[in-house]
């Protein structure tokens, strides 16, 4: 995973279905378990990652993919763009 306190663009994404998060963070590695443990518990802040989690037919796996290191906050944007 990405060195702390750089900023990384990342994915998670739904192998079921192809759906993805898009996110940016500078601790790549708590924001990673920070998710794993709000859709184990049911209360992520993103209803359609939550509802496939939810939905177990749907999450045959979820991938975490770096698209970016160190990159700038508007990258986010950008890769957000270019998956869409």
């Amino acid at each position: 995973m990405a060195n702390k306190g750089s900023l990384t663009v990342y994915a998670l994404c739904n192998e079921g279905n192809g759906r993805m998060y898009v996110g940016a963070t500078t601790n790549l590695e708590k924001r990673h378990r920070d998710h794993l443990s709000q859709l184990r518990r049911g209360h992520h802040s993103n209803q359609h990652l939550q509802a496939d989690w939810n939905d177990g037919r749907c999450m045959t796996g979820l991938e975490l993919v770096v698209l970016q290191s160190h990159a700038n906050f508007f990258d986010q944007t950008e890769w957000v763009e270019k998956l869409w």
